[in-house]
């Protein structure tokens, strides 16, 4: 804390005006309220020296003094005076003129605009330091590290800590000066010192050996190793270089080239030179290396895997045993290739539907419509490949010929019934999940063997919530009688052509137009059909180009088709498509159905009784070992 001194004194000559006129209280500088002319004296802060003045005049406070900075010897050996808060003090030195200025908290920063210079110097590395301006600072280090040397503000060099490094360089790694780094040399070690300021000193090497590779046993710096001959008797010399560095293979090759000899199943070759002999699986690699001598490089000779035959190492035996207690037996030869199998009464045993089958074979069984084939594998066990291609259920209720394992599908009203063909040819049991009857008479679409519920309709055919009607939707999706008991208003349902109709008080007759007159039926009054009266709907068809003429129900005339005839009868069609093994004889008009490798083909019977182009786009490829299951085409 800064202490004050508060010294009051009075002056009696000043007037009674200026009496009266009052200094207000400042927090900073701490002063005090006071009357004209009062004085106040406080202490300078401890590093400057000096007392400030205050005094009380017209009602303000006016400063009389200032604080100095202290009189001292700096560290570069200069006096200083002492000057006031916020002047400057300069000083001349030998190298030019010095400035300080004197700060509110002391001595601040010297003023470098006339700096003097450091002289200059040669460093120990043999660097040139010219003449410096003073401030600048220079890393003596001549590798890595710092060591700096500054020109101060008396133009005197002064150095500041610091370590210096030798860098990396050469294979040698980093090192602090002053010390020593060793390294392998061949059998021993050489020796570098790290010196004054980062630089590498000389190199001992005088133990170094370059140290024994294949081949070569090691020898002195600047020795030559001739310790090998090639297979030919040509002389193989290598020299070690002062660097402990092998150098290159030479040949005293005044009579030959370098040679490896001939061999059991190698030929005579020249150095460099690589023979290969490839097997089943893998090769024999070797190379005739630098001294003259085959070395083998690969051996990874084998017999290939093939089927049950597990890859095997050149000049083993492999067997396996069979099903039915009989052996295999295969040899793999030198060169890694397999010899023929031996077989010793090696069989597939009968098994169930399946006879007794040599490996390799197919056994054949009969199945549905057809046979079905299976495969006794190499090893003489079963297989789980089958050959069902000839293998198909029969027709039957409508049902297509199938081929085994695939699904036959079949239309509904509404929706399809699938069945599936099994793998022997067997039909199974017919899913009607996705057959439906189809929505009528406000009745939805309907599963089958279900019931379905709708509202009652009135006279006008508006549904009546309060009542409902049933009716049945049978296994095939084709719907029964509607029972229409708690209905107040019945109606006859829509059957085909014949469009719903309400009951009245007597049988309604309903009429639809035909080819020539019309048709009839009556509602009857339990909501029932009547069957149709059409002995005023006469047929029309033309004899001949141009020409018409009219059909009496009951009367016919015929056309000829590709089997049979077509009989034009009121009501009755007797023109069919022939069965061409594949598509069975079907009706004018009908849609046909038949097996494919994968889902069902059909094929369209037109109304002269032609057939037309197969559909298979319901048919796939099924998957086969690589290939995918796959879309026809």
């Amino acid at each position: 804390m800064i202490g004050f001194l508060t010294i009051l004194l009075v002056i009696s000559l000043a007037s009674a005006q200026d009496w009266e006129t009052m200094c207000p209280q400042v927090e900073n500088p701490p002063l005090p309220e006071a009357t004209f002319m009062t004085q106040v004296v406080l202490d300078c802060p401890n590093n400057l020296y000096g007392k400030v003045f205050y005094t009380c005049y017209n009602g303000r406070w006016n400063l009389m003094e200032e604080c100095r900075c202290r009189s001292e010897l700096d560290e570069y050996g200069y006096r200083w005076w002492g000057v006031k808060v916020n002047k400057v003090e300069t000083v001349e030195t030998p190298g030019g003129t010095l400035k300080r200025f004197c700060e509110p908290s002391g001595w601040g920063d010297y003023d470098g605009s006339a700096a003097a210079k450091c002289k200059g110097f040669t460093d120990y590395t043999g660097r040139v330091i010219s003449d410096t301006d003073r401030g600048v600072t220079i890393n003596m280090c001549a590798g890595e590290g710092t060591r700096n040397v500054f020109c101060d503000y008396s133009g005197k060099w002064v150095y500041t800590e610091g370590e210096c490094y030798c860098p990396a360089a050469d294979g040698w790694d980093r090192v602090l000066e002053g010390m020593n780094q060793t390294r392998a040399c061949g059998a021993n070690t050489e020796i570098r010192f790290c010196e004054r300021f980062g630089v590498w000193g000389t190199t001992d090497s005088s133990q170094c050996y370059c140290e024994a590779i294949k081949n070569f046993s090691p020898v002195p710096y600047g020795e030559t190793n001739i310790d090998n001959k090639c297979d030919n008797g040509v002389e193989v010399y290598r020299k070690c270089s002062s660097t402990g560095v092998w150098e290159s293979v030479k040949y005293n090759s005044s009579k030959d080239v370098c040679k490896c000899r001939k061999e059991p199943g190698w030929l005579e070759g020249v150095v460099g030179q690589t023979e290969v002999k490839r097997c089943s699986q893998g090769s024999v690699r070797v190379h005739c290396n630098e001294v003259g001598h085959w070395e083998l490089e690969v051996d990874d000779c084998m017999c290939a895997a093939d089927g049950p035959w597990d890859e095997a190492l050149p000049e083993t035996t492999r067997e396996l045993t069979c099903a039915n207690g009989g052996m295999l037996r295969r040899t793999c030869k030198q060169n890694g290739f397999w010899e023929e199998t031996l077989d010793f009464n090696c069989r597939c045993p009968k098994e169930g539907i399946w006879d007794e089958t040599a490996p390799g074979q197919y056994a054949r069984a009969g199945c549905g419509n057809g046979f079905v084939l299976r495969l006794c594998g190499l090893d003489g066990h079963w297989t789980e490949t089958y050959d069902r291609s000839a293998c198909y259920c029969s027709r039957q209720d409508g049902w297509q010929l199938t081929l085994n394992g695939q699904l036959a599908i079949k239309s509904c009203p509404s929706g399809e019934q699938t069945r599936q063909c099994s793998d022997l040819g067997e039909w199974g049991e017919v899913d009607y999940s996705n057959c439906r009857c189809e929505a009528v008479d406000g009745f939805e679409a309907t599963r089958v063997d279900s019931y379905a519920e709708a509202y009652c309709l009135d006279m006008d055919g508006v549904p009546d919530e309060e009542h409902k009607q049933t009716r049945y939707c049978d296994p095939e999706g084709r719907w029964g009688a509607v029972d229409q008991s708690q209905c107040p208003v019945k109606w006859c349902p829509t059957v085909d052509s014949w469009y719903k109709v309400p009951v009245g008080h007597t049988p309604t007759i309903v009429r639809l137009g035909c080819m020539s007159g019309e048709r009839w039926r009556q509602c009857n009054l339990n909501g029932v059909w009547g069957p149709v009266n059409t002995d005023n709907c006469d047929c029309v068809y033309s004899p001949s180009e141009g020409a018409e003429a009219l059909l009496r129900p009951g009367d016919s005339y015929s056309l000829a088709c590709s089997l049979g005839e077509r009989v034009y009868k009121c009501n009755e069609d007797s023109c069919l498509c022939e069965g061409d093994g594949r598509f069975a004889t079907s009706k004018a008009g009908e849609l046909a159905s038949a097996g494919c490798d994968f889902g069902t083909a059909t094929r369209f019977c037109s109304l002269d009784g032609f057939w037309e182009e197969v559909d298979n786009s319901h048919c796939s490829c099924p998957a086969s070992g690589v290939w995918p299951q796959s879309e026809v085409g």
